[in-house]
Order: C-alpha cells, then sequence, then structure tokens
C-alpha cells in the first residue's frame, strides 16, 4: 500500500509469513525467556464497505485456527 500517491513508499508483505513470524517469535524468547505468540496481518478492503478487515497471514507459537464449533456456548452463554 502507498502512503500517499506521490510518495514512492510500499509496505511488502513477507515472502513467506510464517516463517517470519516464528523468526519473531523465537527472537522475543531468545531476548526475555518468553514465549510469545506472534500473528502477521494484512488488511482487506471490502467493497461497498467502509473501513477493512484483518487477515493473518502468518502465525507462530499458537494455534492458528480456533477450536469449536458454531453450536457451542462461549464464556458468556452465547
Amino acid at each position: 500500500n502507498t502512503a500517499k500517491p506521490e510518495e514512492e513508499k510500499v509496505s511488502l508483505l513477507p515472502i513467506n509469513p510464517d516463517e517470519s513470524a516464528q523468526r519473531i517469535s523465537d527472537a522475543i524468547a531468545h531476548s526475555t525467556g518468553k514465549r510469545v505468540g506472534v500473528v502477521i496481518n494484512d488488511s482487506l478492503g471490502i467493497r461497498y464497505r467502509a473501513g477493512s478487515v484483518g487477515l493473518a497471514i502468518g502465525v507462530a507459537a499458537m494455534p492458528a485456527i480456533l477450536k469449536g464449533s458454531p453450536d457451542e456456548v462461549d464464556l458468556y452463554g452465547k
């Protein structure tokens, strides 16, 4: 994405987002002794809607898929 059309600046996504997330998680664990989950996120625009939606494209040190089914009740009984 470009910050401004007249500027030649873009944000590039990593070639391998899972690998990048793992390297970040490993570096944090090495420097702090704590294991943290890392999510690499991209944003998507949706036609005819204002704003954007976040989409995980890479993940490390945490489950990539939420467990459970739509029929299960959450902590709040919903």
